[in-house]
């Protein structure tokens, strides 16, 4: 972990692109952890495009890796406001196959991500939603989607447990619940 409040390590615009080289050529997990009082969204921002590019363009060599990007709306918001960052982040979702990527986007509210960012995803899950603006775009999106269960699933995101939710993924035929165990 480089950053953070757990961190093994410490992490800076300076240090994150040589801490992604070396953690690739070792082949080990980095978790780069952006939350401190020192860096500001600017810093975010120029660590999150210099470390997509990095991995994009420099990984194949290395072997598979997947990549977490939470708070993914601060990367490509539905309106574009950086276009480094969001362009660095969209091509590592749209092309990071290519460099034996994967790519799983986290966000509190699905409707803050970029739309053509979003529709890139193979499989998406759904947990508790209980903004009304959120309801309303999901069960739009339900219709489209999930014809024959949308209103079962809309009606259950406000209620659903910690643990429990929805998974729509490109291989299944239909739209799966899902119990995610508690960690003990």
């Amino acid at each position: 972990v480089a950053g953070g409040k757990y961190a093994e390590l410490p992490l800076t615009r300076k240090n994150a692109a040589q801490l992604v080289r070396e953690a690739m050529k070792s082949g080990i997990s980095l978790v780069l952890d952006l939350f401190s009082r020192e860096m500001t969204k600017a810093d975010w921002r120029y660590i999150v495009q210099e470390c997509a590019e990095i991995l994009l363009y420099e990984n194949e060599d290395h072997g598979l890796r997947h990549v977490f990007i939470e708070e993914a709306g601060e990367f490509v918001p539905q309106r574009v406001t950086y276009g480094d960052v969001f362009n660095a982040v969209e091509k590592l979702v749209r092309m990071g196959g290519n460099s034996k990527l994967g790519c799983t986007l986290i966000h509190q509210r699905p409707a803050d991500i970029n739309k053509s960012v979003l529709e890139l995803c193979a499989n998406v899950f759904l947990l508790r939603q209980t903004g009304k603006n959120t309801l309303t775009d999901l069960k739009k999106w339900l219709a489209m989607i999930a014809d024959d269960q949308a209103k079962e699933i809309g009606d259950s995101l406000p209620n659903l447990k910690s643990g429990h939710g929805w998974l729509f993924a490109h291989t299944l035929r239909n739209v799966k619940s899902l119990d995610v165990p508690e960690r003990t």
